[in-house]
């Protein structure tokens, strides 16, 4: 896992439509004079950004926690399913200590359920962002 910037490219945010996120992109220097630069979706999170410092047992920024927590779901202190005990996730000789956040709603709280009662949510807007469409575009595709 490296901590360094891509060559000759930087990161980068564009900020959405209708909740006014931060997406990331990465701006990418060519060589041609007539382009410039080219920005692209950037998918490295935290790693590839010389500004963060980060602990891959800790996890990466739990951007979604904040949107979620905005919307009637309760968040649930026991799981039908226990965890192991204590939790502990293993891979690669690494232990994460995140554990996954259970969560109830009064009814379906998917994006798909979202979409069909007509609700834009910022995970939408986001993907809106980084496909260079409208929100809109997004709901009428998932619905």
């Amino acid at each position: 896992m490296t901590q360094k910037a891509f060559p000759k490219s930087k990161k980068t945010f564009k900020t959405s439509e209708l909740y006014q996120l931060n997406v990331p992109f990465r701006t990418i220097d060519l060589s041609d004079p007539d382009t410039p630069s080219i920005d692209i979706y950037d998918t490295s999170g935290p790693y590839g950004d010389d500004t963060q410092s980060n602990t891959p047992t800790k996890g990466i920024t739990k951007i979604r926690e904040h949107w979620v927590a905005q919307r009637n779901v309760t968040t649930l202190t026991q799981r039908s399913i226990p965890y192991q005990i204590p939790f502990k996730l293993e891979k690669n000789g690494l232990i994460f200590h995140n554990k996954p956040i259970p969560r109830k709603g009064n009814g379906p709280i998917t994006q798909l359920a979202y979409a069909k009662k007509g609700i834009i949510t910022e995970e939408m807007d986001y993907v809106a962002k980084r496909e260079n469409v409208a929100p809109q575009v997004v709901l009428d595709h998932i619905k």
